[in-house]
């Protein structure tokens, strides 16, 4: 089977999806640092914005941005 066809199986890209969404190391936390420019955030659920002076280190979960259930697609 070609890999066009492949592509063509939705349920197949929806398992294979799944599998990359849990596929996660639980204890690893991701750490993003831009150097040069303040880094800003906006929180949706509070209106609030952050913004971290350049050089800061700001981590997050990986288990917290793959299984949280606003980035879960509900059919």
């Amino acid at each position: 089977m070609t890999l066009a066809k492949l592509k063509q199986l939705s349920y197949l890209n929806g398992v294979i999806q799944e599998a990359h969404r849990f596929a996660f190391d639980l204890t690893r936390r991701n750490a993003r640092v831009r150097p040069d420019k303040p880094m800003r955030y906006n929180d949706e659920a509070s209106w609030r914005r952050y913004t971290f002076p350049p050089g800061t280190s700001v981590t997050l979960s990986t288990l917290l941005v793959h299984a949280h259930e606003s980035r879960t697609l509900h059919p």
